[in-house]
């Protein structure tokens, strides 16, 4: 008896440590979140290259080795991608992930989990719980409400999915900015 087979499964290169995420936007373009590294494919998995993070809102003088980790990420299109640490920074790219950049200003409250509707609409949840939302791609967010949340899910570019203690929320994106 012969087993149908609809895709093979790939073990993903050794020098890719521990995944924690993994998040494609289509059968090819994927970034994976690990312990410390990020990853990205262009290619399904076949090829994964190391996210170069430039790390901009360190002093250059800290002689500890960052230990932020990646938390979650957003991926708007094969162009554009959010990467955000659990130290509340994020890094966006414009390009595919060919160059990355440091969003700024680097104090700035960034939530933990986003969700970008556009280029420059995002929603998301801070390590606060509350909600925030940016019209700018990430450099400011801004608390909308007052409610605390669980957890933010989201399917596609035109609801966002948000748990309370009391309730399931949907956001219609198409009424937000």
């Amino acid at each position: 008896m012969t087993e149908e087979r609809h895709g093979a499964l790939k073990p993903l290169p050794s020098g890719l440590g521990s995944i924690e995420r993994i998040s494609f936007i289509d059968s090819n373009y994927g970034i994976a979140l690990g312990n410390h590294e990020v990853m990205l494919t262009r290619d399904g998995g076949i090829r994964w290259t190391g996210v170069k993070d430039p790390r901009t809102c360190r002093s250059k003088d800290e002689e500890e080795p960052y230990e932020g980790r990646p938390v979650s990420v957003s991926i708007l299109d094969s162009s554009f991608a959010w990467i955000a640490f659990d130290d509340g920074r994020m890094l966006r790219t414009t390009n595919g992930g060919l160059t990355w950049i440091e969003l700024q200003p680097c104090q700035q409250n960034r939530p933990l989990v986003a969700h970008f509707s556009s280029q420059d609409h995002g929603i998301g949840l801070a390590n606060d719980r509350f909600l925030y939302e940016t019209i700018d791609g990430g450099k400011q967010w801004i608390k909308i409400g007052t409610d605390k949340y669980g957890s933010l899910a989201f399917k596609d570019r035109e609801y966002v999915w948000l748990v309370s203690e009391n309730a399931l929320f949907r956001i219609d994106l198409d009424t937000t900015p």
